[in-house]
This record gives structure tokens, C-alpha cells and sequence, in this order.
């Protein structure tokens, strides 16, 4: 019995840093180029020094243990392009860009196995890269109306 309790404190600290992971960082960067390529970040209202969205809850940012599975950015008045890297996050489920200003390219999805919903709808892109659409296994939803 002397041996079952340190056994169950050292269990139960690992759990509890395993659930306060830090974000993924490619997740992070990734991020991070988002809201650099933005006209107009400070809408996002993301903590400036903050290296843990995932751990930290940072808004329009949802994660699954340490990776970004959701953005929701949807009628922020966000204006500027969006990074080209975007595939990178690829635990990907919702992606929500609709009713903004985002401009130039859309961004390839290529790879993004996971995405099942993605909103691009309402924007000012003026392009679709070729390879957009390729390696969507999962997509069920993809909205582009009034973007193209």
C-alpha cells in the first residue's frame, strides 16, 4: 500500500502536464504568420507574448490537447491575405474565414486530411491555387460564395 501512493502522485502529475501541454510549435508559428499577414490583428486580440493558444485559450482558437483544430474568425472585418502555410495545421477540422476582407490567393488545403468544414465564403480572394482541393478526405462543408 506505502507503494501505491507515490505511484498514483507521479500518475496524476503526468496527466496534469500532459493536459496543459504546450501548442504544437508548427501550430504556433503557423498562427503566428496568420495574424502577421493581417491589416489589422489587433481584432483578434490575441495576447502578445503568449506562446500557448492551446494551453491559454486564446479567442477564435480551438485545440485539441496541444493542436489548433479550430479557427473561428468568421465577420471580424479582418482585412489583408491570408499565409500561404496554412495546411501546415494539420489536425485542421473548422476552418471559418467567412464575412471578412481577406484578399489575393486563397491558400492550398492540400493534405489537410482532417478538415470536414471550411468557410471561405464573403471575402475578396482572387484565386484558387490547383492543388486546393487535393488530399480532402474528410471534407463534408466548403463554402466559397461571393469569394471568386
Amino acid at each position: 500500500m506505502a507503494d501505491f501512493f507515490p505511484n498514483v502522485l507521479v500518475f496524476t502529475a503526468y496527466i496534469l502536464c500532459s493536459a496543459s501541454a504546450a501548442t504544437d510549435p508548427g501550430d504556433l508559428s503557423i498562427l503566428r504568420d496568420f495574424h502577421d499577414a493581417l491589416a489589422n490583428p489587433d481584432l483578434l486580440k490575441w495576447p502578445p507574448n503568449d506562446a500557448d493558444p492551446c494551453g491559454n485559450s486564446w479567442n477564435y482558437i480551438f485545440c485539441t490537447g496541444d493542436r489548433v483544430t479550430q479557427i473561428e474568425v468568421q465577420k471580424l472585418g479582418l482585412r489583408g491575405n491570408l499565409t500561404r502555410n496554412l495546411n501546415g495545421l494539420t489536425q485542421l477540422t473548422h476552418l471559418g474565414l467567412q464575412k471578412n476582407e481577406f484578399a489575393g490567393p486563397l491558400p492550398s488545403l492540400a493534405g489537410l486530411s482532417s478538415l470536414q468544414y471550411a468557410y471561405f465564403d464573403y471575402n475578396r480572394f482572387d484565386s484558387i491555387p490547383g492543388d486546393f482541393f487535393v488530399g480532402l478526405d474528410s471534407l463534408r462543408i466548403m463554402a466559397l460564395d461571393g469569394t471568386v
